[in-house]
Order: C-alpha cells, then structure tokens, then sequence
C-alpha cells in the first residue's frame, strides 16, 4: 500500500495520536520519542480517551476498521493507518492508557498474514487517559527514519507536538519559516497561500514546490489541473483545512477526483484575485503611465494578472509605440544624438525638448547626460503637451528649458543683443 514505508509509520501514528488527543478535546500536545543509537524505538504517545480491551481487537483484527466512522474531519480518516507499522515492521507494541489501567498489547502478523493481537498485560497506573504505539527501528535506519520524522513534523504547527524529553530537543524548522526565509519566497496571502519562485530542484533554495498541506500532512498537486499561467514561473503552497481535498487510502497522495481539482481551482482563483486586487489598488494610485510600468515590472508574481493603467498598456512596446506617435525620438550615445531611439523605461532619462532649437545643446552641456541612456523627445508640429500630460501623466525626467545653456550660446545672444 504504501511507496514509502518508514514515512507511512511515523505520518499515520503521528496523524491518529493528534486525532484521538482532539477528540478528547484535551489540549496536551502529543509525545514523540525518536530512535537513537542508544534506542532504537519510535514512540507516539497521545492523550485521547484510550481504546477499551474490545476497541482493541476491533481495530487491529480487520484491516479498514476505524474508530473515526470514516470522517474525513480528521487527519487520519482511514483504519488502515493503524496497521501502518507492518509497511515497515513485523511487529509493534500499543499500550491503551484508560481509567487507571494501563493494558499492553503486541500486534503482529501472523503466518496466515492476517494480523494478530497478544494481550500482554494489565497494571495500574496513574498516567492520563490515552494511547501509544512503539516500534523497533534498525540501527542502520536510525538517521534516515530520523530524517524523514524531522520532514512529516516540520508541517504540524508547533504546540500539537513535543519530545518526550528534552534530550530530544532537536529544533525542528516549521515549513512556513523555512519557505519565508528562502531567497525564493514572494508573497504570503493571509497565511493560506504562499507563494515561490519556481526553481527547478524540487528541496532546493527551499521552494517546496506545488504542495497542498492539510491536517499537517503534506500533499504535491498536479498544477496542470488548475489552468492558471501562475505557475509558469512560481509555485503555490497551499494550507487547506481538513476535509477540503480527497486522498488516496496510504495518504501519500492526493486522488485528483472533482472534489480534488474543484477546491484547487478554487484555490488558485482566490490567489489570483487577491493579487489583482493587490496590483490594482496599487496602480490605480499611480499618476503617470511610465511609473506605472516600472511598478509592474517590480511585479515577479502574478504578471498574468497585471491590469492596463487607465486603459493603457503597461507594457514597454506599447509605451514606445505613444511615444513614436507623438514626439520625434533622439537617443544620446556620447557626444551624438541619433534618431528613433528604443526607449528602455528603466534605464532612461527622458527629456522633454519644449525649447526646440539649442535644446540638444543644453542636454550636451548637462554633466549629469553625458554618460546617461539620455532620449531627446522633441513634440511633432500637431501634439499639445499639456493634453499630452493630462492623457498619460508626466512621463519626462525634465525639460531642457530648465538645464543650463551653454556658454557658447550665451555669448552668441549676447553678440545678437549688441548688434
């Protein structure tokens, strides 16, 4: 049933002890002792109500059998989750915590291959109500069943589990604040949806890929369903609440039935309406076609999504093709201006020549554009600037009509005025 055999055991122990505790609705996080060289035994202990003596066998004698009647409410809805130790073991160890009685149990495969239950013991005891499962780990695993215990723990939010002792107190990174610390992160929205920039190696930098997590248990998606262009460069994670999405009976994946794909859609629809949302508050505060471009090009998500700046287009082709139609353009490389220049908004100075002759002159006399991507924008003979402006906002850096004239041309004025 299960790929990935030590994951199995450690996810559906881990996933019923956090059920049964809740149940109880008993706010004690659950007990987790890891193996270690020094002992080899992984153990799960929760603070539910505990199993009777017939609950037991009930459970542990029919394979789908649940105490949950099914419920997709909680993580762990499936009874088969209780035998997930066999994926790895032959046999494990619970022990029911109930009413002062502590009862013992080992649960092995018998030689039909139908599991079987040896009632071990009964004693008194002073320990809460609840329930634990152990099992042995082969030395040789301890590292690797460690590894992937540390994975399976990082989705459950913090204060649900603990080490049963601080000897174990290993620091386990939650996987929010390892994705918001990444490099890659982008954007959080409303602690649901978290969104990457893709990267190509599935652990790298981070990035988590495309994952649903519910109930503490995470899931990778298939993208593909939801038919957002979102995803051609980022990657979403996705905190669902239980019972949102269907899974596969080993839990390991997500069965992409209607309930599956529809919630997903959902998903990404709210994300992509929160982000245009977001880019629309901000772009509509914006006075001026040419920083509304440079507000959209910051945009590294979402870019699918990025509206037209009163009705105009914020892309660079379309900017210069306004520009072309209403002003002859001049780009300056050294000492020389040439003409029908491409505009690069994010690079140059635009200079509005409202002085006509002289104005090249005034640039060129200008420290501050003699080495710049400086474009000379002089208005053809039937534009009127000012409607110009009020149409697509002050797109120029400055006029030439405010840089200084050049010496040379003073004197020569001052000549005319003599004559």
């Amino acid at each position: 049933v299960y790929s990935d055999v030590m994951s199995a055991g450690i996810r559906e122990i881990i996933s019923n002890a956090i059920d049964s505790t809740k149940r109880a609705k008993n706010n004690k996080p659950i007990q987790i002792t890891p193996p270690t060289k020094f002992a080899q035994t992984f153990m799960v202990r929760d603070f539910g109500l505990g199993l009777s003596h017939q609950e037991i066998y009930d459970l542990y004698t029919s394979v789908g059998e649940s105490s949950k009647k099914q419920s997709e409410d909680e993580i762990g809805f499936f009874g088969i989750g209780a035998m997930s130790p066999f994926a790895y073991v032959e046999s494990f160890t619970v022990v029911s915590y109930q009413n002062r009685k502590a009862r013992t149990y080992s649960i092995y495969m018998g030689e039909s291959g139908v599991p079987e239950i040896a009632f071990i013991r009964e004693i008194h005891t002073d320990q809460p109500n609840g329930f634990e499962v152990s099992y042995s780990v082969k030395m040789t695993d301890c590292l690797t069943f460690n590894d992937k215990l540390h994975k399976i723990l990082s989705y459950i939010d913090k204060g649900v589990w603990e080490w049963s002792d601080k000897k174990f107190a290993q620091n386990i990174v939650h996987y929010k604040d390892s994705m918001k610390s990444s490099s890659n992160f982008v954007l959080d929205i409303d602690d649901k949806y978290f969104i990457s920039n893709k990267t190509y190696s599935y652990y790298g930098n981070n990035n988590l890929g495309n994952i649903l997590v519910m109930g503490g248990v995470a899931y990778e998606y298939d993208s593909t369903v939801t038919g957002s262009k979102l995803f051609a460069s980022h990657s979403l994670v996705i905190e669902a609440p239980i019972g949102s999405v269907s899974v596969q009976a080993s839990r390991e994946k997500l069965k992409m039935n209607t309930k599956t794909i529809s919630y997903l859609k959902t998903a990404v629809m709210e994300v992509d309406n929160k982000i245009k949302e977001t880019i629309e508050k901000n772009i509509a505060g914006i006075d001026n076609l040419r920083d509304a471009m440079r507000f959209c090009e910051k945009i590294t998500y979402g870019r699918h999504l990025i509206p037209n700046w009163k009705g105009f287009s914020t892309t660079e082709s379309n900017f210069n093709t306004i520009l072309k139609t209403n002003f002859v353009i001049e780009g300056l490389n050294g000492k020389k201006f040439y003409r029908d220049r491409y505009v690069n908004t994010r690079v140059a100075k635009i200079i509005l020549n409202d002085v006509g002759y002289g104005g090249k002159s005034r640039v060129l006399n200008n420290q501050n554009y003699q080495n710049s991507s400086a474009v000379l924008l002089t208005p053809l003979e039937n534009v009127d600037v000012e409607e110009f402006k009020k149409k697509y906002g002050n797109l120029f850096d400055v006029k030439t009509s405010e840089l200084e004239k050049p010496e040379k041309l003073t004197a020569q004025k001052k000549r005319k005025d003599k004559v």
